[in-house]
């Protein structure tokens, strides 16, 4: 029987590093392992559990937690076992990433392409990819290029308050471009407490009263379970029931007033809404019944887009969203659109050219022992600050 010579035949030093990596994981996971027995633990016991739990053996991280946050930003629990149809779906388009960042990347690209993508997806969805050209998906990297640079050292995203000609944080970027300021109102306080029903509303309406003193023509995308056009509520000219209303008085320049999903409004509201040339109302009725008709969403957004003029304030007012993403919002009610449906049409808004210029996001009600109402409502905003960069390429 002849002798089995183990010895390298190809001396490129790319090649040797690489080899010389994997020789010291291989003995590192056999270290591991013989660690293990020595506790009585069998690596038969654990091991296979653990390769089915990893599941992307390509996708590779730097930081220890990276994987289960790649998990939850794409809808999946931490326990989750991929079948082998979303790990194909899944490398499909991280592959379609790769190619883009490793043509942004030549020399030596600042994290992981894992990495890359998971701080892509905070402000993109993986349905991006089958839509972007490779042009718009190199644009889109690139914007995203100095929180790479803050991901490769430790994280740390300093935060700029004041104008600089080149300003690295997302919201230095969001404060200083063309001299707008983006805002988003976030409350954490009980529905009960009559200050955060004044405290929001105000906030909103200045915010686009001041757009509206700059002078140009905007429109306003209003996702909200309610109309908010009444002329007043329980005797106050200012209330959260009363906020659009007094934008189509107080506010000639805001154009068109485009409301989705609203679900819960009074026969006042409903002939303003009808009668209004500045009104354009698709409630939750209509969109449902598109839905069960066949018309796909990515179609009946294309519908509502085409109403709104070119420069878009988004108000996000949380209760828009189905029950379930804010159960304790003031005034939560049944239907509603999905966290997916709400962000696709924000998405099709920028895809169609238009220009964000400023948002608010307003009832989310955090409570004590539930994560869900700040969970969602931090990641509306995320989407929101991410957008509104985008759209500005």
């Amino acid at each position: 029987m002849s002798k089995v010579k183990n010895e390298a035949t190809i001396k490129n030093p790319i090649v040797k590093a690489v080899r010389e990596q994997l020789e010291h994981r291989a003995l590192w996971l056999y270290l591991l392992c013989d660690e293990a027995g020595k506790r009585g633990l069998s690596w038969e016991d654990f091991g296979s559990a653990a390769v089915k739990r990893c599941g992307l053996y390509q996708v590779h991280f730097n930081r220890l937690g990276d994987y289960p946050k790649l998990q939850a930003a794409l809808g999946f629990d931490a326990e989750h076992v991929w079948s082998q149809l979303e790990r194909r779906a899944f490398l499909t388009a991280f592959y379609t990433f790769k190619t883009a960042y490793d043509k942004l990347t030549q020399s030596a690209p600042p994290v992981t392409t894992a990495e890359a993508l998971l701080t892509w997806l905070h402000a993109y969805t993986l349905g991006d990819l089958r839509v972007l050209t490779q042009a718009e998906l190199e644009r889109s990297i690139r914007a995203i290029w100095p929180e790479l640079e803050a991901v490769a050292q430790g994280g740390k995203i300093a935060v700029q308050t004041e104008a600089a000609p080149e300003p690295q944080s997302l919201l230095g970027r969001l404060t200083g471009f063309r001299g707008c300021l983006r805002a988003a109102f976030v409350y954490e306080c009980a529905p009960e407490a009559s200050p955060w029903i004044a405290a929001h509303e105000a906030g909103r309406r200045q915010l686009v009263q001041a757009l509206g003193e700059r002078g140009e023509g905007f429109g306003i995308l209003h996702i909200d379970a309610h109309c908010d056009l009444r002329r007043a509520y329980e005797g106050f000219e200012y209330s959260h029931a009363s906020i659009m209303y007094n934008v189509l008085r107080d506010v000639p320049q805001a154009e068109r007033i485009v409301e989705v999903g609203v679900r819960d409004y009074c026969d006042a509201e409903a002939e303003l809404a009808r009668s209004s040339e500045r009104i354009r109302m698709f409630d939750d009725t209509q969109l449902s019944a598109a839905a069960f008709e066949g018309e796909t969403w990515g179609a009946t957004c294309r519908r509502i887009v085409a109403e709104l003029p070119e420069r878009v304030y988004v108000s996000f007012d949380i209760d828009g969203l189905s029950v379930e993403y804010c159960p304790h919002t003031g005034t939560p009610v049944a239907g509603g659109l999905t966290f997916n449906q709400a962000v696709y049409l924000l998405h099709e808004t920028v895809r169609s050219g238009r220009r964000i210029i400023g948002f608010d996001v307003v009832e989310v009600v955090p409570r004590p022992g539930s994560s869900i109402d700040a969970s969602t409502g931090a990641r509306i905003l995320y989407k929101l600050c991410g957008l509104t960069l985008k759209s500005e390429l």
